[in-house]
C-alpha cells in the first residue's frame, strides 16, 4: 500500500510544469534522505514511547533529525501575513514525505475557504491550534470551529442511555479522539505550536457523537453526517469504526450498517466528500485481511495507515496494524493510505503542552481529510482565476 502523494496529482491536473514538479520532489528528497541518515545515527538512542490508549506501542521518533531542521515560510494569518515556522520533526517527517510542505510553502495552500466537518468525540477548541474559541452561532474572528453540536451529551455512555443534544461539542472524553484527529487535519499556527494540520487554515465543523466516555450510537452518527452537510461542509471525516466487512453475524450486521451507506451515497450525491478509517484490526490481533471497515458508500474513500519513520520517498509501507479488504462484495480496499504511524498532533490543551503522539487509521483519516482540503482550495482557486470569484 503506497501513500498518496499530492504533488504529483497536482501535476496531474495540469496546474504545474514537470519541471517545477521535478525541483519540489529533489528538494523533499534531498531533505528526507538527510533525515532518514539521521534518524539511522540516533536509532541506537531511541527509546520506547507507549502511546496512551493506542495498541500496539510504538518507538517515538528522535528529536535529532536535522535535515528538516530549519524555518518554513508559511502564508498564514487571517491577514495574510507570512510567519516563520521551526517544525518539530515527529511532524515534519510526514508533510515531507508528502509533498505537502511545499504545497504550503510554494503554493501558499492551506485550505482557506474549504470546511472539513470532524464527526467524533468532539474538539479542545480552548486550544490555540483552533483559536482559543468556538464561533458556533457567533463572529468568527479568529474561530477555527464555525459549525457544530453534540448530538449525545456530556452523561452519555452507551445503549439505550437519554441522547442530551446541545449545541456544545468542546471534547470531555477520557481519549481526547476527536481532538487530536481535528490537530491532523487543522492545527493552526500559534506561538509554541508543535505542528501544523495539513490544511491549517480550515474552518471546522465539529460534531460530537460520544460523552466523556464509552462509544457512540448509531442514531448519532447519522444525524451529525446530515447535520454537517446542513452546515455547508466540504469534506466530512469518519474516524469511527463500524465493523468487519465479514463480520461473525453477515446478515444481521449488513442490516444494521445499511443506514450508514445509504446517507453516506446521498451525502456523495450532494458533492460531499466523506473520508472513512479503514480499522486497526491488523498485527499484533492478526485479523487483517477481510476486517477493512467498508460501510462508507459509493464515492467515499476508506483510509489506510502508512508508516513515515524510515523517511524514504516512494517507499511507504502500510502500518501492520492498519487492516485491509476486500470487502464482502470483493472491492478492494482501503483506497489509499496517509500517513498513520507515530504522528504529532494536538491533544487536551492542559496536557503534555497540548501536544501528543498517535497511531492508527484513525489518525491516518484526517491527514487525507486535510489534502483534500488542498487540493479543494487549488481548484477553487484556479475556477475563479478563469471564470471570477464565486456567487
Amino acid at each position: 500500500m503506497h501513500l498518496v502523494e499530492l504533488g504529483p496529482v497536482v501535476q496531474a491536473l495540469g496546474y504545474i510544469s514537470e519541471e517545477q514538479m521535478a525541483r519540489i520532489w529533489e528538494k523533499i528528497k534531498t531533505a528526507a534522505a538527510a533525515a532518514a541518515a539521521a534518524a539511522a545515527a540516533a536509532a541506537a538512542g531511541a527509546t520506547s514511547q507507549g502511546l496512551a490508549g493506542q495498541q500496539p506501542a510504538y518507538l517515538r521518533p528522535s528529536s535529532n533529525i536535522s535535515g528538516i531542521d530549519s524555518t518554513v515560510k508559511l502564508p498564514l494569518g487571517f491577514n495574510g501575513s507570512m510567519v516563520g515556522f521551526r517544525p518539530n520533526v515527529e511532524w515534519a517527517t510526514a508533510d515531507l514525505l508528502t509533498g505537502v510542505t511545499e504545497l504550503r510553502s510554494n503554493f501558499k495552500l492551506t485550505g482557506r475557504g474549504v470546511k472539513i466537518g470532524i464527526i467524533d468525540t468532539g474538539i479542545d477548541y480552548t486550544h490555540p491550534a483552533f483559536g482559543g474559541c468556538t464561533a458556533i452561532n457567533e463572529p468568527a474572528e479568529q474561530c477555527r470551529v464555525v459549525a457544530g453540536k453534540d448530538l449525545v451529551g456530556d452523561d452519555f455512555v452507551s445503549g439505550k442511555d437519554v441522547q442530551k443534544p446541545d449545541n456544545d461539542p468542546r471534547d470531555c472524553h477520557n481519549s481526547s479522539h476527536g481532538t487530536t484527529v481535528a490537530g491532523i487535519a487543522a492545527a493552526g499556527w500559534h506561538e509554541g505550536a508543535q505542528m501544523l494540520g495539513v490544511a491549517p487554515e480550515a474552518q471546522l465543523g465539529i460534531y460530537k457523537v460520544f460523552g466523556c466516555k464509552g462509544t457512540a450510537p448509531t442514531s448519532a452518527i447519522i444525524a451529525a453526517i446530515q447535520q454537517a452537510v446542513l452546515d455547508g461542509m466540504d469534506i466530512i471525516n469518519l474516524s469511527l469504526s463500524l465493523g468487519p466487512g465479514f463480520p461473525a453475524e453477515p446478515y444481521k450486521s449488513v442490516m444494521q450498517k445499511e443506514p450508514y451507506k445509504s446517507v453516506m451515497q446521498k451525502v456523495y450525491d450532494m458533492g460531499v466528500i466523506a473520508t472513512k478509517s479503514a480499522g486497526n484490526q491488523g498485527l499484533p490481533a492478526g485479523q487483517g485481511l477481510f476486517w477493512v471497515d467498508a460501510y462508507t458508500g459509493a464515492g467515499s474513500i476508506t483510509v489506510a495507515a502508512a508508516d513515515t519513520s524510515n523517511g524514504v520517498v516512494g517507499q511507504l509501507a502500510s502500518s501492520d496494524f492498519s487492516t485491509y479488504g476486500p470487502d464482502a462484495n470483493l472491492n478492494l480496499l482501503p483506497h489509499a493510505a496517509a500517513p498513520g504511524s507515530n504522528v504529532l498532533t494536538t491533544t487536551t490543551a492542559t496536557v503534555n503542552d497540548g501536544y501528543t503522539v498517535m497511531s492508527g487509521t484513525s489518525h491516518a483519516t484526517p491527514y487525507m481529510s486535510g489534502g483534500l482540503a488542498l487540493l479543494l482550495q487549488l481548484e477553487r482557486e484556479r475556477e475563479e482565476a478563469l471564470t471570477g470569484p464565486l456567487r
